[in-house]
Parts: structure tokens; C-alpha cells; sequence
């Protein structure tokens, strides 16, 4: 519904340092950089498809789209 909270978490594990970079239909998202994105007062704009990149010095792998209707 309009103007509720949506909120994806990802559980990724590796050696090292965990990079996290989530994006929407394909466009990084400015200030998406954690395990979890939480998007508050969420407007039909939002709608689309949620993915996040997880990377580490060994490589990265980028997750299933997550869709927000």
C-alpha cells in the first residue's frame, strides 16, 4: 500500500569485507550500500524490481530480483 514501509534483507557470506550495492530495474540506488534496505513511506514510483550486488575481493554474485508491487 501506499505510503507503508518495505524492507529487503540479504544473508550473503565470504571472506573478507561484504560490499553491498542495491539497485532497482537496474539503477543503482544512492545510499544502498548495506544488508538491508528498508524503504519507508514507499510510493507506486517505487514498484519494480530489487536486486542487490554482493562483492568481496573474491568476486561478487548478484542476487534473484526481489519484485515491489
Amino acid at each position: 500500500f501506499s505510503g507503508d514501509q518495505a524492507i529487503f534483507e540479504v544473508l550473503a557470506s565470504g571472506p573478507g569485507l561484504l560490499h553491498y550495492q542495491w539497485s532497482v530495474n537496474g539503477a543503482n540506488l544512492p545510499g544502498g550500500t548495506g544488508k538491508v534496505l528498508s524503504l519507508t513511506n514507499v510510493q507506486l514510483a517505487q514498484a519494480g524490481s530489487y536486486t542487490v550486488a554482493v562483492s568481496n575481493s573474491s568476486g561478487g554474485v548478484v542476487s534473484l530480483p526481489a519484485v515491489l508491487t
